[in-house]
């Protein structure tokens, strides 16, 4: 059987909420060597015309008589919705014939989407994989260059004939412009035993073309068998068609021909009269919507997959319940009248306890407050302890009370919050990055204090803060109400957490619409916008700034479905997850994005700040729910173990960046700093529970292997799952229920389960294809005690930098591996090769990494590490010590330089240090005011885990050095060898300039240093001189990374 085409399809994904009635394009597919009568082009496209087809697709058409193919059709007045061709994937072949770009091009200004069959190899050979992917993204950029898609086409007989192996070629090619066809025939032929509609619902934005036919099920025969016209056969196609339909598939439908013998005219016009009858059908069934508003049309969006209340979700003995203890001692030693202590001074009130200090008696007082009545209710929901329910209580009496004092409807700590909102209110509007008319970003506050009560509603029942939270968004919609956009969207450079969200919870708490436009009001255009659009604009932005956005955004398009809402959140977290985040799940360094894929050079003791993971965990949970795919399920499970659960000492305390900077350690906050993180992490361990299961009306997704309980009590069902992940590898899940119930139980095969994943229920082997990063599908009747096994061998893996392939991070199964390097006081951390390299002469990292304690998850490497082997250990178990989770791998000859290399830069060290005279460790700021630093437009920062200063604009900064007085001195600066830019400057020692600096691009990738000799005269009966780096107007003045002082060199001149 040859393939000849699938179609096109000017293709999105729309909401259930969307008006239009759902009624698709139909077109004749694979039709024009099987017509009895031997039409010829012109004649067939006339036909397909007067039976009522849309349009047609070919194959054979990309080449030099491509315009003259699609004039006859535009004659017709057809649509072109697919040309088709064969692509080789084994490299010792070309892919596709020369003229298939041309032709391709050729195609611009069309709809058209190209079907490529993928061929070279035997089916589902792993081989193919790496060409595979390579050719497809070449081919999705000339796609999007010329407005066309790129279809897998899952043949029988093809490479990729099994369409789940296709959708997985999909997710390695990571493309917009690649996706898959559904084609009926064969997938009952190579894949029918299995439920269809959940690969379309799991997949739903890859699908993008579908053909259909009647078709007899198990058949093995083509005609008369899968192709037939769509009267016959027993195949329901108005159950594939609904799904399509509940999935928002808004393409045309192609009707396979292929070798359905007779006259086409004849079984063509069956086969559309059965289609007319179907529109018809949809005609009646959908509501005439067309001038409803979306939120009139809200009610009509379903999630996919809900979650279980936390309530729900009980943790069984393992790590994360450890974990979960451990938060909810450390939550209990915290005050809640030190907590309200500002909020009743702001209210006229007597503060019943001393406020906490940190950021709470800062501009953002109040924020924590909010995130520990958050962490109260969630804790009580969680484990039921009564304590925190008193707490919640307790606090939302509290703050109700202050917002009566005040009178307004306004309650916050902010210090002299009301003088900024009044002035706001007035149109008197200040802002920047972090500060509004000189606030520090007072609504991010209020939205945390929002969160709170509507936290303690939800999850405490608690009347009382539904009440606070409604005259506090009033007064909101008061204070705000006169402003104009222009001003709104002033309003919002600064930053303002998720008050999209929290007003748009309160309109699904309350139903009152004034509440889902006040949302609305907060929507920051300059960021939003853009993403919606399809556009990148995250680097150099301040991360955290952006997340609760779109985590507003994602929670409007559930209540209001607006598609433009789920663009912008889609995308997003796309970008973010595969494009900005490290091995941790984590991302960010110094709290900005970078550019995307661009990690390796940015690894700093402040990296992947960990309130941006909290809200990619919350953003995740929301797409999930959308679009339940275990590559959404896979990131979730990665940022929860490798940074969330690394984040928590066992004393409680938690970390405001986690470092992946190689040879660093964890820096644990404070119990009395109240950071934005620390306010996080009072909720972050307690709701461990919160994405383990989700469910729908009769499935139930087991997302992450924790041992947990869930009630599934619309059904009276108990799930129960008994398992030592992440330190064991497999699971045991146990129905419990007075009934029988059928049910899909949906399992996820991680993406590291590269050994497969092996399912029996009640001692007999479920026979399943797994394949990483998919669910087994298990639909059943279940009875009361059915058991479900799961086995999930774990291996040994790397992941490289995705702009260096020689930096890696090992894990064994899901668990990140760290290096342990040594105490954090440890006094070789200095030296240049405490951080040790690999030499693996690229051999399997099972060769040379073994276990040491399998049961801990302990390895270390073997006869690799250089100058010295390494323990490695679950990164969420280490604390106290120094680390490196990235390390680098050195050929043999490579490192023999590198060796030396160090040799030489030790001697050098400690020939500086023997003539070093006074050390200024620039930027830091003891060693400034030890050196009486002084300075005009200056600023500074750190870059690769060094400090630096410099002054901008023709500014300066000034510093003393000591000095041997009448001798011969020298002045030695680091600067960074990549600077660009106006850096022109003087070097001026006690009002005497003595050198002209200028930085470009001097030493590109690594710093260097200027030795200046210093004139003896400037130095005579002198022990302190001053040091000024002057720039010249208009110029930078530095970057200074360090500065010494130094005595000539032993024979030497300065």
């Amino acid at each position: 059987m040859t393939l000849i085409g699938i179609a096109l399809l000017t293709f999105h994904v729309v909401s259930p909420a969307t008006a239009e009635p759902w009624s698709p394009a139909l077109y004749g597919f694979c039709m024009q060597t099987h017509d009895a009568k031997q039409r010829s082009l012109p004649e067939q496209a006339q036909m397909l015309r007067e039976l009522g087809f849309d349009g047609i697709a070919y194959s054979q058409w990309l080449n030099a008589n491509l315009e003259s193919y699609l004039r006859v059709v535009d004659e017709a007045r057809l649509n072109v919705y697919m040309l088709e061709a064969s692509v080789n994937i084994n490299p010792a072949e070309p892919p596709y014939p020369p003229d298939f770009v041309a032709a391709i091009r050729r195609l611009k200004g069309r709809s058209v989407t190209v079907s490529v069959t993928l061929r070279g190899f035997p089916p589902g050979d792993p081989r193919g994989e790496e060409p595979a992917t390579k050719i497809l993204r070449e081919l999705g950029d000339v796609a999007a260059e010329y407005g066309q898609r790129i279809s897998i086409y899952h043949h029988t007989g093809d490479w990729t004939e099994s369409l789940p192996y296709a959708l997985s070629i999909v997710k390695k090619v990571n493309h917009p412009q690649v996706g898959v066809n559904f084609n009926l025939c064969h997938w009952l032929m190579v894949d029918g035993e299995q439920d269809y509609r959940n690969l379309l619902r799991q997949h739903a934005d890859k699908i993008f073309a579908v053909t259909i036919n009647g078709a007899q099920i198990g058949s093995k025969a083509w005609t008369d068998g899968l192709i037939q016209p769509l009267d016959r056969g027993d195949f329901d196609n108005r159950q594939l068609l609904a799904t399509l339909r509940e999935i928002s598939y808004r393409g045309p439908i192609g009707l396979m021909c292929y070798g359905i013998p007779g006259d086409a005219r004849e079984h063509l016009a069956r086969s559309m009269q059965v289609w007319k009858s179907w529109e018809l059908a949809w005609a009646k069934e959908d509501p005439h919507e067309a001038g409803q508003t979306i939120s009139e049309r809200a009610a009509t969006f379903q999630l996919r997959a809900r979650p279980f209340p936390l309530s729900d979700v009980r943790l069984l003995d393992g790590p994360f319940k450890a974990g979960q203890e451990i938060a909810v001692d450390y939550l209990l030693r915290f005050e809640p009248d030190r907590l309200l202590a500002n909020f009743r001074k702001e209210a006229g009130l007597p503060a019943k306890a001393e406020h906490y200090g940190g950021w709470e008696s800062q501009g953002v007082s109040g924020h924590s407050t909010g995130h520990y009545l958050s962490a109260c209710a969630i804790a009580y929901a969680t484990t039921g302890d009564a304590r925190f329910l008193d707490r919640a209580n307790t606090m939302v009496t509290e703050l109700a009370a202050c917002q009566d004092a005040l009178g307004t409807g306004y309650v916050a700590a902010i210090p002299d919050g009301k003088r900024v909102f009044a002035e706001v209110a007035a149109g008197n509007i200040r802002s920047s990055g972090f500060d509004l008319n000189g606030c520090w970003v007072p609504n991010y506050t209020l939205h945390k204090l929002l969160a709170g009560l509507r936290d303690a509603y939800r999850l405490c029942g608690n009347a009382q803060a539904l009440a606070v939270s409604r005259k506090l968004a009033d007064w909101y919609e008061e204070t705000f109400q006169n402003l104009t956009d222009e001003q709104m969207q002033q309003v919002l450079a600064a930053e303002h957490g998720g008050i999209n969200e929290v007003f748009a919870d309160l309109n699904a708490d309350t139903r009152d619409p004034r509440y889902l436009a006040l949302s609305r009001k907060f929507h920051h255009r300059a960021i939003l916008e853009p993403l919606a659009q399809g556009q990148d604009i995250l680097p150099g932005k301040h991360a955290n700034t952006q997340i609760p956005k779109l985590i507003g955004l994602a929670r409007r398009f559930e209540l209001a479905g607006d598609d433009r809402d789920r663009a912008a959140a889609e995308f997003f977290w796309e970008r973010v997850v595969h494009h900005h985040s490290y091995v941790t799940g984590g991302h960010c360094d110094y709290e900005h994005f970078g550019e995307p894929d661009k990690l390796n050079d940015r690894l700093s003791p402040f990296t992947t700040e960990t309130c941006n993971v909290y809200n990619m965990l919350k953003l995740t949970a929301h797409l999930f729910g959308w679009k339940p795919e275990a590559d959404v399920a896979d990131f979730y499970e990665r940022a929860l173990l490798n940074h969330i659960r690394a984040t928590q000492h066992p004393d409680g305390r938690v970390i405001y960046n986690l470092s992946l900077k190689p040879g660093h350690h964890k820096e644990y906050l404070p119990v009395d700093s109240f950071t934005c993180c620390g306010g996080t992490g009072f909720e972050n361990h307690v709701k461990y529970g919160e994405a383990i299961y989700f469910h729908n009306d009769d499935e139930l997704w087991v997302n992450l292997f924790i041992a947990s309980e869930v009630q599934w009590r619309e059904r009276q069902v108990t799930l129960r799952q008994e398992t030592g992940w992440p330190l064991a590898e497999s699971s045991t899940l146990t129905w419990r229920g007075q009934t029988p119930q059928e049910v899909t139980l949906h399992v996820r095969c991680p993406h590291w389960a590269t050994r497969g994943m092996s399912v029996s229920i009640n001692g007999e082997a479920f026979p399943c294809q797994t394949r990483p990063s998919s669910y087994v599908d298990i639909r059943r009747t279940w009875q009361d005690g059915d058991q479900v096994e799961l086995s999930f061998p774990m291996s040994l893996r790397t992941e490289s930098m995705p702009d260096n392939p020689r930096r890696i991070a090992v894990f064994h199964g899901p668990l990140l591996l760290a290096a342990r390097l040594g105490p954090v006081d440890d006094p070789n951390a200095a030296r240049p090769d405490f951080v040790p390299v690999l030499v693996t002469e690229s051999r399997p990292v099972d060769e040379w990494v073994k276990p040491m304690q399998l049961a801990s998850r302990e390895f270390a490497t073997q006869g690799v590490g250089r100058p010295r082997d390494v323990t490695l250990l679950p990164f969420y178990s280490l604390h106290d010590q120094r680390y490196t989770v990235y390390l680098d791998v050195f050929t043999q000859s490579q490192w023999t330089a590198r060796e030396a290399e160090l040799r030489a830069e030790q001697e050098r060290e400690r020939e500086l240090n023997a003539r070093t005279i006074d050390t200024l460790r620039i930027g830091e700021m003891q060693p400034e005011r030890d050196h009486r630093l002084t300075g005009e437009r200056t600023t500074a920062g750190e870059h690769l885990g060094r400090k630096w200063r410099h002054a901008t604009d023709g500014g300066w900064f000034a510093f003393d050095m000591a000095v041997v007085p009448d001798e011969a001195n020298a002045l030695l600066c680091t600067y960074w060898g990549s600077e660009v830019g106006p850096r022109a400057f003087d070097i001026v020692v006690d009002g005497h300039k003595i050198a002209d600096q200028t930085l470009a691009n001097d030493a590109p990738g690594r710093f260097f240093d200027v030795v200046y000799a210093i004139p003896r005269e400037l130095t005579r009966g002198k022990s302190t001189v001053t040091v000024r780096l002057q720039g010249h107007p208009g110029n930078f003045a530095g970057g200074l990374f360090g500065c010494r002082t130094l005595k000539a060199a032993p024979d030497k001149s300065p």
